[in-house]
């Protein structure tokens, strides 16, 4: 398959969809997802940034992965998400 192909359904902002079902079901996700990313998808590291068990955050991946059709294993899924947090935090600290 096509990197493009595989990376198309992330061109609805995925990230967003994440931060909405947060606010509906009062879940971490979106800051799981991060910190995941962020760590290279180091699961201890995870859990211990987020001070959640490891197990807690093995179930939130396979819940990410499920609910919004992330593959987190394929390096290109896992790279856009990595550029759409740095490009969030840089817009972040932007001046107005």
């Amino acid at each position: 398959m096509a990197s493009a192909d595989r990376t198309n359904h992330l061109r609805v902002p995925v990230l967003e969809r994440v931060r909405e079902a947060d606010r509906e079901r009062g879940s971490a996700y979106l800051d799981t997802l991060k910190t995941y990313v962020e760590s290279n998808k180091n699961i201890p590291a995870t859990a211990a940034t987020l001070n959640v068990h490891v197990n807690s955050v093995r179930y939130r991946i396979e819940k990410l992965q499920s609910l919004f059709d992330l593959d987190l294993n394929d390096i290109d899924v896992f790279a856009w998400l990595l550029l759409q947090f740095r490009v969030a935090e840089h817009r972040a600290v932007e001046p107005s």
